[in-house]
């Protein structure tokens, strides 16, 4: 019993040392006197006379107070449920506070908190307003085989632009995936006719290690032709994303022009 007593009192006693709020503290009792499995707070515990032995204690419980929110309640206005509400560059209704990650309400990605984190103490240090670009923010669902895209999808795309080709390249037509028996999946690519990458999606193996790559080309509005232009170490699955970029010079064979170049050459 004192040793229940002892164990309940060190742990709450811990948690309020390091400034964490409890909203409840108690155990489970499974004991006749008590109730079959009932509840009891810890001043319950220690006004009680008939404390319960070691093994009739089923559970300690210890229910945290949300410090973020204890802390924050009042300092800041809230958005909607996800989050907290904020201006473009990530600062709250308080000047001096600024919410990244999962709190400001927008994608919930881990990185998502970094690339905030990044922009957030850029601001600071420099002086300059930086507005986190979403556009540009990669995901993976990593299933088997994984899926990954960043930018826009093709929907997305043609209701922001005029006129948009869509480029696609299996898995089963490269090699590196032919001889790793991983040939189910593709990549598809949105860009505009100018050859702006707009957007890339991929389901298959490694999707999320390729889409690193699209990553950088769409956060520095790369295009097509510096895709191509680059060097794939062969065999790597990396050289999937660059066959599907070069589909998009497959249209050129069909006019006339360059069709009379082809046969006088």
């Amino acid at each position: 019993t004192g040793d229940v007593c002892t164990r309940l009192t060190l742990v709450e006693s811990n948690f309020r040392t390091r400034r964490v709020r409890l909203r409840k503290c108690c155990l489970r009792i499974k004991n006749s006197n008590f109730g079959t499995k009932s509840s009891m707070s810890l001043r319950q515990f220690h006004a009680n006379r008939s404390t319960p032995d070691d093994d009739q204690v089923v559970h300690l419980i210890f229910v945290l107070e949300d410090c973020f929110i204890c802390e924050i309640r009042n300092l800041v206005e809230s958005g909607n449920r996800r989050g907290i509400k904020t201006a473009s560059d990530l600062r709250t209704s308080n000047k001096r506070v600024y919410a990244i990650g999962d709190v400001a309400g927008g994608l919930q990605f881990t990185h998502v908190a970094g690339y905030h984190a990044g922009l957030v103490i850029r601001g600071l240090l420099f002086r300059k307003k930086a507005v986190p670009d979403t556009e540009i923010m990669p995901w993976v669902t990593f299933t088997d085989p994984e899926i990954a895209n960043v930018g826009l999808t093709e929907k997305e795309a043609r209701e922001k632009h005029d006129d948009i080709q869509v480029l696609k390249w299996p898995y089963h037509e490269n090699d590196r995936a032919q001889a790793e028996r991983k040939t189910e999946g593709q990549i598809k690519m949105i860009a505009t006719k100018r050859g702006k990458i707009l957007g890339v999606g991929i389901a298959g193996a490694n999707a999320g290690e390729m889409i690193n790559m699209w990553s950088l080309a769409i956060a520095n509005k790369m295009k097509l032709g510096d895709v191509i232009g680059f060097v794939s170490p062969y065999p790597t699955m990396s050289e999937i994303g660059k066959r599907a970029a070069m589909t998009s010079y497959s249209p050129l064979d069909k006019k006339p022009l360059i069709r009379w170049i082809i046969a006088f050459l």
